[in-house]
């Protein structure tokens, strides 16, 4: 379209072709860095949950395995209640739950006498009085539990004990075998350990 001006000299409008296309790239552009950030921001805060979630799932693990380690440690002894003194799976499950056994060095099984026994081996450093009642109370939860065994003996470097379960069970007057759980055997051999001399005395 053409337009004169004051001095008459025609003027012709002219349109930029390239207008509409720089404020529609420009708009393009701008959708693009917003979506761009957008998309940023989305990654990162997926990575973070991400790293969230994997630390969270390590720390179950640990926390399973710390539980799992504590489950075998303080299992229930008395799941070995009737075994017999051949099986040795099932001995060396008891003597390593029960005391002192960080100085159990090893222990054989007796039966090839008409009697049958075990002896236990311990690296003990500690004092004669602990290693007696270690060995009443090991004693005891053996006798207990291994339905067969008629005698145990109990070596240190210095130290040698043998008990029969006939004269153990007859200085608690019970029968070891009516023993159903851990809270009532060691109820029992907590009531024979107040008085240390009684204790001396029977292993003397």
């Amino acid at each position: 379209m053409e337009e004169k001006n004051k001095q008459g000299v025609k003027e012709q409008n002219i349109v930029n072709p390239f207008s509409d296309c720089f404020v529609n790239n420009c708009k393009e552009l701008k959708e693009c860095k917003y979506f761009a950030c957008r998309s940023i921001k989305g990654k990162m805060k997926l990575r973070k949950i991400m790293i969230f979630l994997f630390f969270s799932l390590l720390g179950l693990l640990f926390l399973s395995g710390c539980n799992s380690n504590d489950t075998n440690k303080n299992s229930d002894i008395f799941q070995f209640k009737d075994s017999f003194v051949g099986d040795n799976s099932a001995v060396s499950n008891i003597s390593n739950q029960l005391l002192g056994a960080e100085h159990l060095n090893g222990f054989e099984l007796k039966t090839n006498d008409e009697t049958y026994g075990i002896i236990l081996n311990y690296d003990w450093i500690e004092s004669e009085q602990d290693f007696k009642e270690l060995v009443i109370h090991n004693a005891t939860f053996l006798f207990t539990l291994v339905q067969n065994v008629d005698w145990i003996t109990f070596n240190s470097d210095s130290l040698e004990y043998t008990i029969t379960k006939e004269s153990l069970q007859e200085w608690y007057g019970k029968e070891l075998s009516e023993v159903q759980n851990e809270d009532e055997l060691t109820g029992l051999i907590q009531e024979h350990f107040e008085d240390e001399n009684e204790v001396s005395q029977f292993l003397n």
